[in-house]
């Protein structure tokens, strides 16, 4: 009699899913400033403050979320490479800014 053995790797050290990460726009500020995510993940800004806000890639061509009304929420922005992006609120300039740091 034979037996036939089925083996199924599943290599569950390397499955990743991607995952959905909040930015909260304030008064002048982003809060977290520095977001770390990974290749694949999604950034959503939400607006906190009483006035418009954006988010802005200083690269001018990276993302913007556009104007962001107060208490709504950004389009989701999907990072799909790896690499360190750095963004300000086109209403505030430099003076309100941070970073997304995305990992292979």
């Amino acid at each position: 009699m034979k037996v036939l053995v089925l083996v199924v790797g599943l290599g569950v050290g390397s499955l990743s899913l991607a995952a959905d990460h909040t930015v909260k726009m304030k008064s002048l500020s982003y809060d977290p400033k520095v977001v770390n995510i990974k290749v694949g993940d999604s950034v959503e800004w939400v607006n906190e403050s009483y006035t418009e806000h954006s988010a802005s890639a200083d690269d001018k061509k990276t993302f913007d979320t556009g104007m962001v009304e107060p208490k709504k929420k950004s389009k989701k922005i999907k990072f799909t490479h790896g690499g360190s992006f750095t963004f300000h609120c086109s209403v505030h300039g430099p003076t309100m800014n941070g970073t997304i740091v995305v990992e292979q």
